[in-house]
């Protein structure tokens, strides 16, 4: 039996500032933020340097790709710390798949997953992918959305005891129409998506109701005082006959007789969500067949890197890499952590491409999960535009907050300049002045030093950060800022560099 190792959270990983100054494993799972403009170095520099040590370190992790040469950069990271064996590589032609619906519907300790379970994963990357298009606050949609989502993954439960990609897109494509009724749905010959789900349910129902009817016959017990009773044992007996019902009401009641407009606004975002996880290569990777891996592999030191760069895969790899990144972090909230849990690292390059509106309430416990997340953008106006525009501001800063941990490159961006500024604050800095006094016989002059509060680092600092390459002998430069312990002279900021790894 293998002997598991106690995990120290204050072993150091990297050393900078000073040098009893370090960056341990809580410092990581506290969070890290970083950020600068293309060409500062920040990707060969401190991030390069900063996975090298996670991976030294035995963790595992999810790694999300935007550019084509990040798979290339990751197994260069894996070969030079020795951890090529414990990648694997998600990507088009590859051996390695994963569906992912049918791993969160599983039954799991003999329960079958909630339905909301299913639907919020499916509705966090809807939103997501919306609020790059600045959605509306109006919560009608989403929530006639939302409910028509739960009632068809409910019905999949009962029909097929599974949940597919494709028998909901087929079955969102056949929703009864107004001029449809009960009884053409249970016609022997019905032969769409939608009527065969509901016949193959309402029959799944009525032998369990059967069962139950002949057990109660048999002891003799099948007297009800009245309709109220019967239905509250049935109910309590058959709990899916109660969803059964309201999956009825619903479809034939409600969403039967929906404006036009309502309609087929919902149908239409649900259904195009859904298409794209039904073209290839989509869809030998995530929507069919068996996993060959799962989100828990990574706390065994197994490192998936999910190759669908969104350079290249443009929307549908956004959504891919979106979906399974919530998923991933649902499966890492659930861990039982105790000393011997091995981290494990989240590793977001260009991250406000994936992500989403439950990312912040993540990292809030991130430390307590043992997750050491690490999102790399340009700037803040990125995640701004990713997360609803002006409104998503305090979804923004809440986020980064969040990150304990933030490393500046070089940057042009007046904002995120202003925020580092105004993040690192203020100290008293010398401020030397000159008294000169002249009169007609006579020149005198005086010096006089004094301490002034003002900025650390001002705006304009940021944009004069050493950016690299041959000229800076490979040394990037970067400011550091970083809760809790000081880094240099009784500080918790710091310029520092990295030596840059190609």
């Amino acid at each position: 039996m293998e002997t598991r190792q106690y995990i120290d959270l204050d072993t150091p990983l990297m050393n900078f500032g000073d040098s009893q100054s370090c960056f341990t494993i809580r410092d990581a799972v506290s969070g890290l933020s970083i950020t600068g403009n293309t060409g500062s170095g920040k990707s060969t520099g401190s991030a390069a340097n900063f996975a090298l040590k996670y991976l030294k370190a035995g963790m595992g992790g999810l790694v999300l790709t935007v550019k084509p040469s990040d798979r290339r950069d990751w197994v260069k990271y894996c070969i030079h710390t020795g951890r090529e064996k414990d990648l694997i590589i998600v990507e088009p032609g590859g051996r390695h798949r994963f569906n992912a619906l049918k791993y969160i519907s599983q039954e799991k300790d003999g329960e079958r997953a909630i339905t909301d379970n299913i639907v919020e994963v499916l509705n966090t990357v809807i939103r997501a992918e919306e609020d790059r298009q600045v959605r509306s606050d109006d919560s009608f949609w989403e929530n006639a959305l939302t409910t028509l989502m739960s009632m068809m993954v409910d019905l999949c439960l009962i029909a097929f005891g599974k949940v597919t990609i494709d028998d909901l897109y087929n079955i969102v494509q056949s929703l009864p129409r107004p001029n449809e009724t009960l009884n053409d749905a249970i016609e022997p010959n019905s032969q769409s998506a939608f009527r065969q789900a509901y016949k193959l349910a309402k029959l799944s129902i009525d032998k369990k109701v059967a069962t139950w009817k002949q057990k109660r016959t048999a002891e003799g017990n099948n007297q009800f005082a009245n309709q109220s009773a019967y239905e509250e044992a049935l109910y309590d007996a058959v709990p899916d006959a109660r969803q059964f019902n309201y999956i009825t009401e619903y479809f034939w009641n409600s969403f039967r007789f929906l404006s036009p407009k309502t309609r087929s606004l919902v149908e239409y975002i649900f259904s195009g969500f859904l298409y794209s996880f039904l073209r290839e290569p989509v869809y030998s990777l995530f929507s069919k067949g068996e996993s060959t891996f799962k989100p828990e592999d990574c706390f065994e030191g197994k490192i998936i890197l999910l190759c669908l760069p969104i350079k290249k895969y443009h929307r549908v790899g956004r959504l891919c890499q979106t979906q399974f990144k919530y998923i991933w972090q649902r499966a890492v909230e659930k861990r039982v952590v105790d000393d011997y849990s091995l981290p494990v690292f989240l590793w977001s390059d260009e991250a406000q491409n994936t992500v989403h509106e439950h990312d912040s309430d993540f990292l809030a416990t991130a430390r307590s999960s043992r997750v050491a997340t690490v999102f790399i953008s340009q700037n803040l106006p990125n995640y701004y535009a990713a997360m609803g525009g002006e409104k998503g501001k305090y979804r923004v800063a809440s986020m980064l907050a969040n990150l304990s941990c933030k490393i500046f490159h070089s940057c042009t961006c007046i904002e995120t300049n202003k925020w580092a500024s105004d993040l690192v604050g203020e100290d008293y800095m010398p401020d030397p002045s000159m008294n000169i006094s002249i009169s007609q016989n006579n020149f005198t002059s005086g010096q006089n030093l004094s301490l002034k509060l003002q900025k650390v680092f001002r705006p304009e600092k940021f944009t004069t950060l050493k950016v690299g390459g041959a000229s800076s002998n490979y040394n990037v430069e970067a400011i550091i800022y970083k809760q809790g312990d000081p880094i240099h002279r009784n500080k918790n900021y710091s310029i520092i560099n990295f030596k840059q790894f190609f």
